[in-house]
């Protein structure tokens, strides 16, 4: 149905009264393969989607869709732990809603990689705190959505400038990740935080840098 709304004329960066465009609403629900029919009826019709078009919260779709999956592992977080089957000794079962929730990770990761392919640019930063895709990521507690940021630019200087972006009050992704924290929407284990910083300084964070409150990231821990 997408590709044939497109293909008859359909606004594709047309936004509704909460400034959302078709994108931000694929985003939230990790709709990969509506993305797919949107992307190819766009290229065949020759027209131009605008992949950083902010909502009136002034996110693009791609923050949209980090933050969605940070929501979902917080959700995955308070769920029940996997049950063990009681005839197969070591083998556990997962409810069907951590299923779900885990297929729509899976998703919403398929989509932040497809939108970044598209054009989507990581560095556009949100209008309320200016955080990047990859603070984003990282509020997200996403290793993989973390890796996939970090891998996207090839070029040194650019991914300096990408990793050590600031926000407002001057918090770099590597503030961001080493003050990860339980908020009652993330909940991010030790070790996976852990990752997560190790990945950021390897990739050139200056761990230098202070924020606004004159604190560099190692003061957080």
């Amino acid at each position: 149905m997408v590709y044939h709304l497109v293909r008859l004329g359909a606004d594709v960066n047309k936004q509704d009264k909460e400034g959302r465009t078709a994108l931000h609403f694929i985003a939230v629900n990790g709709a990969i393969e509506v993305l797919e029919c949107l992307y190819k009826a766009c290229k065949e019709e020759h027209k131009e989607i605008n992949m950083d078009c902010k909502n009136y919260q002034g996110l693009t779709a791609l923050h949209c869709a980090l933050m969605e999956s940070g929501h979902c592992q917080g959700q995955l977080k308070q769920l029940p732990r996997a049950q063990s089957i009681t005839n197969v000794p070591g083998t556990f079962m997962e409810t069907r809603e951590k299923q779900v929730l885990r297929g729509k990770q899976q998703k919403l990761q398929q989509v932040v990689k497809a939108m970044l392919v598209m054009g989507a640019s990581p560095r556009c930063q949100d209008a309320k705190s200016g955080r990047t895709g990859l603070h984003h990521a990282v509020q997200s507690c996403s290793t993989e959505l973390v890796e996939l940021l970090l891998f996207h630019y090839h070029n040194a200087d650019i991914k300096h400038k990408f990793v050590n972006q600031t926000t407002y009050n001057g918090n770099t992704a590597l503030h961001a990740a080493v003050g990860l924290q339980d908020d009652g929407r993330v909940m991010c284990v030790l070790l996976l935080q852990a990752d997560i910083v190790r990945l950021i300084a390897k990739n050139g964070a200056d761990q230098s840098i202070r924020n606004d409150e004159n604190d560099r990231a190692i003061d957080l821990v």
